[in-house]
């Protein structure tokens, strides 16, 4: 008898330990990967915009912020406090969470500033000089506009082929997007499934440049927009490239 209870004792412990360590607190990183033509964007190299145009980058920032971890039963973790500014000459991979625990199912980040702190209507909104100079918000970073327009969300800048001649050094063949104003902060939302298991996990998406171009023509369409508010005559033209953003950002991958 006393076997079998000790028996059954250690099958019930042995059970709970195996279902407690299927799941141990990893730490959650989300690394962006900028490309172009499916490699690693460089700056001031020849590439082809979805439109055919000849086209080199020599900036592309963005800020990433709101970010969600999904979890299998639709639970949300989310961290409202979180911005990471993307650079096209920096590694760009952000620590999300020191320790999360639990099965997930996808992952949600905006693509700019929201609205709690772009601007001086924003609940939580502070002047940018106020941040510390290594903190994403920082106007060191040069994506502040003003207090009361707020913050650039997004800059791509270089050389579009314009005259279509195969030449990219001509005067005037130069453009400059700069994206801000709370209509045009998007959503990215990618399923993945992981579960915390104690090892770092390093949520990976590739953002594919150039597609910010689809369906935009630099021959044709505004090669400089930098919108002073949503009503602006630039806006527009800002609001199309946004709203290619899902077509930038592929798959979750570790």
């Amino acid at each position: 008898m006393k076997f079998r209870i000790a028996f059954i004792l250690l099958s019930i412990t042995a059970f709970f330990n195996i279902g407690c360590g299927s799941e141990k607190s990893s730490r959650i990183f989300l690394k962006i990967n900028l490309t172009a033509e499916g490699q690693p964007l460089q700056l001031n190299t020849d590439y082809t915009s979805p439109e055919g145009t000849l086209i080199q980058f020599s900036m592309v920032r963005f800020y990433v912020s709101q970010i969600s971890l999904i979890k299998e039963n639709n639970e949300e973790i989310h961290y409202p406090d979180n911005y990471y500014l993307a650079d096209s000459q920096s590694e760009n991979l952000f620590l999300i969470d020191e320790a999360v625990t639990g099965k997930f199912k996808g992952i949600r980040f905006g693509l700019g500033v929201d609205s709690t702190r772009n601007d001086s209507s924003g609940i939580y909104a502070i002047p940018a000089y106020e941040y510390p100079a290594d903190h994403a918000l920082s106007p060191a970073n040069f994506m502040y506009w003003s207090w009361n327009p707020g913050y650039i969300f997004m800059k791509l800048e270089g050389k579009a082929d314009t005259s279509a001649n195969g030449i990219l050094n001509e005067i005037g063949e130069t453009f400059s997007i700069h994206t801000g104003f709370k209509e045009a902060y998007v959503f990215i939302e990618r399923n993945y499934n992981f579960t915390t298991k104690g090892d770092d996990i390093i949520l990976q998406v590739n953002a594919e440049i150039p597609n910010f171009f689809t369906n935009y023509n630099l021959r044709s369409k505004k090669k400089d927009a930098h919108p002073s508010n949503s009503k602006h005559e630039d806006f527009p033209y800002v609001l199309e490239i946004v709203n290619n953003s899902n077509l930038v950002f592929g798959n979750i991958f570790e």
